[in-house]
């Protein structure tokens, strides 16, 4: 039995594709190097853009609640490192139980209120907090603001982040903001 292989001339098609399949896959794999590297870099650089779903989860209630415990940088407007606590608040961790002789004050809102465009201790929250601890009104009581504020809520998100979740911290005091038809 005799089998011959033929080979294809040089420069026919056959020829033509195999190169071409070769350099088509090089080339896709060193795009893949290179976005690989890039990203490698900008990592150890700090740079980071976080998506909708870096500091978000769903919420039954609310429709979005904040990731418990997501942190990173916040450039879309404005430039803060933005921390979530425990409990899924941009906010430094508080108790459930109230402590003793502290006025404890409920903050609800969007965007205004999440404040990520802001480092924390400058929201208008915790400005709040501290000059209100020098208020003579409140007999020395501790004041503590605890920030409920998610971006894009509106009324209807507010009142369920009131019934389900801002009660268990016992405030003295609710704050909302004020809806107005323009």
């Amino acid at each position: 039995m005799n089998v011959s292989v033929k080979q294809a001339p040089p420069g026919s098609l056959k020829e033509a594709g195999t190169g071409l399949v070769a350099r088509i896959a090089l080339f896709t794999f060193g795009v893949i190097i290179a976005v690989a590297v890039a990203e490698v870099a900008l990592r150890l650089a700090g740079v980071s853009y976080p998506n909708f779903f870096s500091f978000w989860v769903p919420d039954p209630y609310c429709g979005a609640f904040h990731r418990a415990g997501a942190s990173g940088w916040w450039s879309e407007e404005g430039h803060a490192w933005v921390s979530i606590n425990s409990d899924g608040l941009r906010d430094v961790e508080h108790t459930i139980a109230k402590p003793p002789n502290t006025f404890r004050i409920a903050i609800l809102g969007d965007s205004y209120a999440e404040a990520f465009q802001v480092p924390a201790r400058h929201a208008f929250w915790a400005v709040m907090e501290r000059d209100l601890a020098r208020c003579p009104a409140l007999g020395g009581r501790r004041v503590e603001a605890i920030n409920f504020g998610v971006s894009d809520f509106g009324t209807a998100q507010e009142l369920q982040m009131l019934r389900h979740r801002v009660w268990k911290y016992s405030p003295d005091m609710v704050l909302g903001r004020g809806y107005s038809r323009q």
